[in-house]
């Protein structure tokens, strides 16, 4: 009886280390990916400053005197349907910032820099979980997006196009995720964001559903 008690000591012991090692471990990779990720998303903050100040041109002109115009009367939701686009959740939210300093371009441009922050996070959390890659290679295929030109272009210009490309990812990550809440508030402000933000939204949650719960 004591020597059966002694077997299951030593067993414990030997089971308990072997976690404990698993967990420093994972602990010190899990250590590297947040620095990883770190490095990504300053890298990003660094690029998207000298534009916090940049007046909108083109088409983003135009969005910004409608959201000012919006801003400056009572409130009213469906007013921020730009354009006869189904803009209105976006442009409502980036335009929050305007009730508190009425024409700030640092603020207006300031919560989409931060929207593509937390786009950014998201596609280092899909890349990690739906791509058999190590951490510096999943650092530079993250970067590939934070520096991907065709974003910048449509960031600088301040339009929806940028919202909908960036909700996409974050959207597509809280599916994979499984945070359902989350899924149901960024699919229904990536559906008002504009026309290509629902069609968006049905390419990725029926490929998600075909791939994932099928």
């Amino acid at each position: 009886m004591h020597q059966w008690s002694h077997k299951e000591s030593n067993l414990g012991c030997k089971i308990e280390s072997k976690d404990r090692n698993l967990s420093v471990g994972d602990q010190m990779n899990l250590k590297d990916e947040k620095i990883y990720l770190l490095v990504a998303l300053a890298i990003f903050i660094t690029v998207g400053i000298p534009y916090i100040d940049l007046a909108p041109s083109f088409d983003g002109s135009l969005y910004v005197k409608c959201i000012l115009k919006n801003v400056s009367q009572p409130f009213d939701l469906w007013s921020f349907d730009c354009f006869n686009h189904p803009s209105m959740l976006y442009l409502f939210l980036v335009s929050i910032p305007q009730y508190f300093s009425y024409r700030s371009l640092h603020l207006l441009n300031g919560v989409v820099l931060v929207i593509g922050s937390f786009s950014l996070i998201s596609f280092y959390l899909l890349s990690k979980k739906l791509l058999p890659i190590k951490s510096r290679e999943l650092l530079a295929f993250t970067l590939i997006y934070a520096l991907y030109p065709i974003g910048w272009g449509a960031f600088t210009v301040f339009s929806p196009d940028y919202g909908c490309m960036a909700i996409s990812v974050i959207y597509l990550s809280t599916l994979v995720y499984q945070r359902q809440i989350s899924s149901l508030l960024i699919g229904t402000l990536l559906v008002l964001t504009k026309e290509q933000g629902m069609m968006a939204y049905t390419i990725i949650t029926s490929t998600y559903f075909i791939f994932y719960q099928l």
